[in-house]
């Protein structure tokens, strides 16, 4: 393995016993699952969240960097991927979502909404409205005009995710800089750390 330093010696560690022994008895006894039962709910979880990106195809070798931001998004409020354009940090964060939402049991998370932010345009709130769309598709909220009132619509997000453990990711928020929606995504963000636990 080229990601494993002195691969030939670690290899040297592991040893089938017995040396020259048969080697097709169980170790363990069970019965054979001849199929992978479905989720109670009866559906796929890989599928169930239908927002998330797909990553790239081939997208191989970044294990140490996803297990990084994992345990960083495990004990951490708030995690920043950074880096130059270009360098895959939607890949990473497409990928670790998939990955998180495959063991959201396991991971204790009840949801994860990814939001891949549009161009910003004059008058509108792209990004927080976006999440907002979100959990009214998931059932979260009711469909509600607020006509642009920012507040509102941060309110019933905060008060559908104030019980839960969920995982917001806001791709390409860097395009925002210098706009007024990345103020008003600075204010969204401390409203969710101030009135949320475990968002």
């Amino acid at each position: 393995s080229a990601t494993v330093p002195n691969a030939d010696e670690e290899m040297k560690k592991f040893m089938l016993l017995p040396e020259d022994g048969v080697h097709d008895i169980p170790i363990f006894t069970a019965e054979q699952v001849p199929e992978w039962p479905l989720p109670q709910n009866g559906t796929n979880t890989y599928d169930e969240n239908i927002s998330l990106p797909t990553p790239p195809q081939g997208f191989l070798g970044r294990e140490t960097d996803m297990y990084q931001t994992l345990n960083s998004v495990l004990n951490r409020r708030f995690v920043n991927i950074v880096g130059p354009s270009g360098m895959g940090r939607s890949s990473l964060a497409a990928a670790l979502c998939h990955y998180i939402n495959e063991r959201k049991s396991t991971l204790l998370f009840d949801d994860i909404y990814y939001i891949k932010l549009k161009r910003p345009t004059i008058g509108k709130l792209s990004t927080i409205v976006s999440l907002h769309n979100q959990l009214v598709s998931a059932g979260k909220l009711e469909v509600v005009s607020y006509e642009g009132d920012l507040d509102e619509i941060i309110q019933d997000i905060l008060t559908s995710l104030k019980r839960t453990k969920s995982l917001l990711v806001f791709d390409e928020i860097e395009n925002l800089e210098g706009s007024t929606e990345a103020q008003d995504l600075h204010y969204f963000l401390g409203q969710i750390f101030d009135h949320t636990n475990d968002v």
